[in-house]
C-alpha cells in the first residue's frame, strides 16, 4: 500500500491526524487534557466517554470518530452521528420565537425600550 493509510470513511489519514495533534499540543502548551474516568468500558465492548461541549456550539448533527490506540498506532475507529439540541430556558425562548414570531418581536423591542429608559433613568445625571 503506497500513501498513507485511510481510516473508514472519515478522510483522516495518519499523517494529519499526527499533524492535527501537534497542533493541539502547541495551542494547549504541550499538554493532552487528561480525564482518567472520562471513558467507560462495559463488558469489554461497549464503551461510554463523556465530554463537555461549549455553550458556543451550534445546534446540530455533528459526527463523533473515535479511535483505539494502542502503543501509538490506531487499531480501530468508529464513526457516529451525535445531535446536539437545546435544553430548558433557552429551548424554551427559541420554541416561542419561532411558533410566535410577531409577539417575540413585540416583546423584544417592548423590553429594550424598558430596559434603555432603566439604564437612562439610572445613570442620569443631576445637577
Amino acid at each position: 500500500m503506497s500513501g498513507p493509510r485511510q481510516f473508514m470513511s472519515s478522510g483522516c489519514t495518519i499523517s494529519s491526524c499526527r499533524r492535527a495533534a501537534a497542533r493541539f499540543r502547541r495551542r494547549n502548551g504541550g499538554s493532552k487534557p487528561e480525564n482518567p474516568h472520562g471513558v467507560e468500558i462495559n463488558s469489554g465492548v461497549l464503551y461510554r466517554a463523556v465530554i463537555t461541549i461549549p455553550s458556543q456550539v451550534p445546534v446540530g448533527t455533528y459526527t463523533a470518530e473515535t479511535f483505539l490506540i494502542d502503543r501509538h498506532k490506531v487499531i480501530a475507529a468508529a464513526t457516529r452521528d451525535i445531535q446536539i439540541n437545546k435544553s430548558g430556558f433557552e429551548r424554551t425562548i427559541a420554541i416561542a420565537a419561532r411558533r410566535h414570531r410577531f409577539l417575540y418581536g413585540l416583546a423584544c423591542v417592548f423590553l429594550s425600550l424598558g430596559l434603555g429608559w432603566a439604564a437612562a433613568a439610572a445613570f442620569r445625571r443631576r445637577f
